[in-house]
């Protein structure tokens, strides 16, 4: 399974969610293989870390960018990696690049994440546009906008005018998912973890790993 975590806007979480991702698909037993297309390589430091940490299960980790070759040898190395691997998540830059397309045209599912703020919801319609363009070639690729950051303060009135704002698009759906603004996830990332490493005895980490949760759900129904 190929898993874009993507956005055309920077700073909206996608590198977090596609290490909460890896981490959850590996701790079930499948052979996953994270793959950093953003030239921040925000991805592979997280990686790092992890590897530093000797945290287990071990994630395999590379660096891939269209910009080294053609979209087109692009989508073919991700199509021979697939052969070596149970799931593929990419980590695409905040921006409307080649890899963000290219993998869109061969993804079977598709996590955006998006702030809780209507003119957050606003710079999703570039993003919703482009999954326009490249769902007739990839009909069956789902489309899932998550809710990140979202204050724990007024969240309902708050999260109901994103809700709305997201209804406005055309190819992308809200999915539901609503991840909160919590320093358990940022303390985690930073030491090369995900939610579903850390210890569910203690109730902000419960929280968290119930949150990941439901992003996660959104990924078994694809699971082959």
């Amino acid at each position: 399974m190929i898993i874009l975590s993507g956005q055309t806007k920077g700073g909206v979480g996608k590198s977090l969610i596609a290490a909460n991702l890896a981490v959850c698909l590996a701790r079930a037993g499948r052979k996953v293989l994270l793959i950093d297309a953003d030239r921040q390589k925000t991805s592979q430091k997280w990686h790092s870390m992890r590897v530093m940490n000797s945290i287990d299960p071990e994630i395999a980790c590379a660096s891939l960018y269209a910009e080294d070759a053609k979209a087109k040898e692009f989508r073919e190395k991700i199509a021979a990696l697939r052969q070596r691997f149970d799931d593929i998540i990419i980590d695409s830059g905040g921006h409307d690049s080649r890899e963000l397309r290219a993998t869109i045209s061969i993804a079977d599912v598709l996590i955006a994440p998006v702030g809780a703020t209507v003119p957050d919801v606003w710079g999703l319609g570039d993003l919703d546009e482009i999954v326009g363009q490249f769902l007739p070639a990839n009909p069956d690729l789902a489309c899932h906008v998550v809710i990140n950051r979202a204050p724990t303060l007024n969240i309902h009135n708050v999260v109901g005018q994103a809700r709305e704002a997201i209804q406005e698009m055309e190819n992308m759906q809200f999915s539901g998912v609503i991840l909160t603004e919590r320093p358990t996830y940022q303390a985690a990332y930073q030491e090369g973890k995900g939610a579903f490493d850390l210890d569910p005895k203690r109730p902000a980490d419960q929280k968290a790993i119930d949150e990941i949760s439901a992003v996660i759900k959104l990924v078994y129904e694809h699971v082959e």
